[in-house]
């Protein structure tokens, strides 16, 4: 969690895709999904755009997180 709030002040926004998250954590894009799936499921974020980056595939969620600092 402390990850997350340094990545939201570094940042400026509490929204970002799984890409992003995964950029920053230095993690693949499948485990960043997970955490996010969690913390959705726990209250702490949720989906509040998606976008289409191609034309082909599924759209990438964007979320916003909602935790207390």
């Amino acid at each position: 969690m402390q990850k997350l709030s340094s990545i939201i002040h570094k940042r400026g926004t509490e929204q970002f895709s799984a890409n992003e998250l995964a950029q920053y954590l230095q993690m693949t894009p499948r485990s960043a999904r997970r955490i996010l799936n969690e913390l959705e499921m726990t209250g702490l974020a949720k989906v509040v755009a998606e976008e289409s980056p191609r034309q082909t595939g599924r759209p990438r969620k964007i979320y916003q997180l909602q935790l207390n600092d």
